[in-house]
């Protein structure tokens, strides 16, 4: 399926690098798992013509919001999407949310689940579950994989 970049987004463009952990709400997510949601695989992100730019792994994203940043405010109400990639279990070739994974540790955040929701293999993640969701972590400067600095934010 076709995406559209975050270029053209204009929350998108500003880099909020936090100096501490900060107070963050979901706002938003879509999930972007491929041909199946049930069945979460890598698939083609295309250009506006139908040409393959790159393959992608099934992934969250997130609109997030700075709810209070524990100091003067000046990161009060800034907000960003992130990207929050599912682990490929390779021994029972899955997609998934693990607890090393930023998608994991914020669901461990939650109140549903707990920090302990990883030790009990029959829990079922519900992502809308994290919509209006709040946690602490901090910000910081997104980068691709060769670690090159880019233009936005993430949750670190």
């Amino acid at each position: 399926m076709p995406l559209k970049g975050f270029a053209g987004n204009a929350v998108e463009k500003e880099t909020i690098v936090t100096p501490g952990r900060v107070l963050m709400e979901i706002k938003e997510i879509s999930t972007f798992y491929g041909e199946d949601p049930d069945d979460p695989r890598p698939f083609d992100v295309k250009d506006e013509n139908g040409k393959v730019r790159f393959t992608s792994d099934p992934y969250v994203n997130a609109f997030v919001e700075i709810v209070d940043d524990y100091g003067d405010g000046s990161f009060d109400g800034k907000k960003f999407w992130d990207k929050l990639y599912l682990s490929h279990i390779k021994s029972a070739d899955v997609y998934a949310a693990t607890k090393k994974g930023k998608l994991g540790r914020i669901f461990k955040t939650h109140p549903k689940y707990g920090p302990d929701c990883f030790d009990d293999p029959d829990t079922v993640y519900n992502e809308n579950d994290l919509v209006g969701h709040r946690f602490e972590a901090q910000t910081e400067q997104r980068e691709d994989p060769n670690q090159k600095k880019l233009d936005g934010t993430r949750i670190a």
